[in-house]
């Protein structure tokens, strides 16, 4: 003990024993920390956040343009309804709160479109928008089927936090959007042992374009192919997969350094579920 290590100090630091397990390391933040060296056995972090993300030893990896294109509708429902602390949560609850026999026509209207509002992923600067972890998501769920699950989650990082959804009517705000019915959809869901109507978002036409850099020491391309074309076919985005929502065909290009397209991966078209 007592050793210096890293260029930091250690000393009075006792590694053995539960005191250790589980704590903060003590010193500067570890993202973006650079490994290199004897000490770091030669391995460079990415300096991104290490959740989804890997050591590049070499920094063999490729980067990849992924396009996705809608062939059955897209369902969202934005994980902030969870919060009880949210403003439309808590709006919402307000009114489903009341007694049954309380509520009105108007009352159950309201509901709905909280529901709707609350459940779009939207900002001013992506506009309507999918969550890059939720797209890593879709593909590591496709992977498990291989066993594969955990190198795309440590190989494969989808560069873009939020990925913006291009559809027909994408420029309109939300306040225009919900006047137009097709991009309602409501459904009954089991809560309990009960049935509630549910509202949620939906885009009937849709595309997605977005990086991804891959760890080809993990996952080669051909395999990031085949594990997207399961993905597209069986697996599909957010919500009402088991429906046969959110299902896409995909295609992926290898990008050189200097921007241009060096390979083209074969479309997957991806089989709509009955």
């Amino acid at each position: 003990m007592g050793a210096e290590w890293n260029g930091w100090d250690r000393s009075g630091t006792d590694r053995m024993g539960p005191e250790w397990i589980g704590q903060d390391w003590t010193g500067p933040e570890r993202s973006g920390l650079e490994r290199s060296g004897a000490d770091g056995r030669g391995e460079e972090w990415t300096g991104l956040d290490r959740s989804g993300m890997v050591f590049l030893p070499g920094g063999m990896s490729m980067d990849l343009n992924v396009t996705l294109i809608g062939t059955t509708p897209l369902v969202v429902h934005n994980i902030r309804l969870a919060n009880p602390h949210d403003e439309f949560t808590q709006s919402i609850g307000r009114l489903t709160s009341k007694a049954p026999k309380q509520k009105t026509e108007q009352d159950i209207f309201d509901i709905e479109k909280l529901e709707w509002f609350g459940g779009l992923y939207y900002d001013e600067a992506h506009g309507y928008y999918l969550e890059g972890h939720g797209i890593k998501r879709c593909l590591i769920e496709a992977a498990k089927a291989t066993r594969e699950g955990k190198n795309v989650d440590r190989g494969v990082q989808v560069v873009t936090a939020r990925v913006p959804i291009q559809f027909p009517k994408q420029n309109h705000k939300p306040e225009q959007l919900w006047e137009h019915e097709e991009h309602r959809f409501w459904k009954m869901v089991r809560v309990g042992r009960g049935m509630v109507p549910r509202m949620r978002p939906i885009f009937p036409e849709w595309r997605l374009d977005f990086p991804v850099e891959l760890a080809t020491e993990l996952l080669d391309f051909s395999a990031l192919e085949e594990i997207m074309e399961r993905a597209a076919k069986v697996e599909g985005l957010y919500e009402a997969r088991k429906l046969g929502f959110g299902r896409f065909r995909a295609s992926i290009v290898a990008v050189e350094p200097n921007g241009k397209p060096k390979r083209k991966a074969e479309k997957k078209e991806a089989a709509q579920e009955a």
